[in-house]
């Protein structure tokens, strides 16, 4: 069973039972050493991820979830963090992303939190936002994330840099696709993607002005004819 789809606990420190599951779960745990009760009530999973921190795994409102990191101690749960999104995924032991739906469905990443520092992940904020997939390697069965990088335009359809990122260095993994391009480029750091964009922008650019002056060209044309047809 997938991690938060069920408890793990230490049953050397605390007994749990399910009291209901109706819709959810909801557990009783009692610490057998301070004989302290705990609940948790309508849950989907729970983690024990500290000596006496769990991670607990609910829904939120309508198609959205929630993880929260609560402090089990005399009797009480003290929260830690608390995240709402759509989906998440584990992509290392320690560290989870999570996605939130865009209009068009598509999930964008919305931060990596790390378990063992009990905060976001340094250096991932440049992944933020971007439409972001999870898969496992069929060769290597490491665990890789899936970029597309969306590049500013006011005429074309969103031209993306698509390129995979590994979930430990949250570094590329060498390779950039540039759809504006048709190319494939080497981009192993978070500097190279920012120099490739800079590059496609002043393509997208080029090619924009070349549309900008087809349709003046176009609609000069037009009124000339109809001028013309007037006279």
């Amino acid at each position: 069973m997938s991690r938060l789809y069920g408890v793990n606990v230490d049953e050397t420190r605390y007994e749990i039972k399910e009291l209901d599951n109706t819709n959810y779960h909801t557990y009783k745990m009692i610490d057998k050493e301070k004989n302290d009760k705990y609940y948790f009530r309508n849950i989907i999973g729970l983690d024990q991820v500290g000596e006496e921190e769990f991670l607990i795994y609910d829904r939120f409102y309508r198609e959205y979830f929630r993880i929260r990191r609560v402090k089990a101690n005399l009797g009480e749960l003290t929260l830690l963090f608390e995240k709402d999104f759509n989906h998440f995924s584990f992509i290392t032991d320690d560290r989870i992303l999570f996605t939130t739906y865009d209009r068009g469905a598509n999930e964008r990443n919305d931060g990596i939190y790390s378990i063992k520092d009990n905060n976001y992940v340094e250096g991932s904020k440049w992944l933020e936002g971007k439409i972001t997939d999870v898969y496992k390697d069929s060769e290597t069965k490491e665990t890789q994330l899936y970029i597309k990088d969306e590049l500013s335009s006011l005429l074309l359809d969103f031209p993306k840099l698509i390129y995979t990122v590994n979930p430990n260095t949250l570094n590329p993994n060498g390779m950039v696709y540039s759809e504006i391009r048709d190319s494939y480029l080497t981009a192993n750091t978070k500097e190279d993607i920012d120099n490739i964009k800079i590059e496609d922008q002043k393509y997208i650019r080029n090619i924009e002005e070349h549309l900008y002056e087809e349709k003046r060209n176009k609609m000069n044309q037009v009124k000339t004819k109809l001028l013309k047809k007037e006279s």
